[in-house]
């Protein structure tokens, strides 16, 4: 009788991430997977095992648990105003950026833009290490920290 560990490996467009992600109305920090294409990306955040919350971005909607929006009913939904209208979600899980290069500074690790509306200020870090954004008020807070 042979007994082994298997190492399952993930598929190249799936990364494993710990994950903070806090709204108004959520607040989740645990493990989850991002998963990327070319058109697509979605965060699936787990806890014990079980899907707890999908986030699904497309180049026309963004669904959370099958629920779909326009992007711009989401930014008012996650900000409480239009001050991010056209922020897009997509880009944000694709580690590209946001807002035609805004505030865009490169640095030997990947970017940092900084987007600075009346009502507050857009902190966004990509680099190797992950995905980090966050607004000013703290209405929105996203830190995906791959592992």
């Amino acid at each position: 009788m042979v007994v082994g560990c298997a190492n399952p490996t993930l598929p190249s467009n799936k990364k494993s991430a710990v994950v903070l992600f806090l709204t108004n109305s959520f607040k989740y920090n645990d493990v989850g997977f991002l998963k990327k294409d070319s058109n697509n990306a979605s965060l699936e955040l787990f806890n014990a095992g079980n899907l707890l919350f999908s986030f699904k971005v497309t180049k026309n909607s963004i669904c959370i648990d099958n629920q779909c929006y326009s992007n711009a009913s989401l930014v008012r939904r996650f900000f409480g105003d239009d001050s991010y209208l056209g922020l897009d979600f997509r880009n944000v899980l694709l580690g590209e950026p946001i807002f035609n290069k805004e505030g865009f500074l490169k640095n030997e690790f990947g970017f940092t833009q900084t987007i600075k509306r009346s009502q507050g200020t857009l902190i966004y870090i990509v680099n190797k290490n992950g995905i980090y954004l966050k607004d000013s008020s703290q209405k929105l807070v996203l830190e995906i920290e791959y592992q």
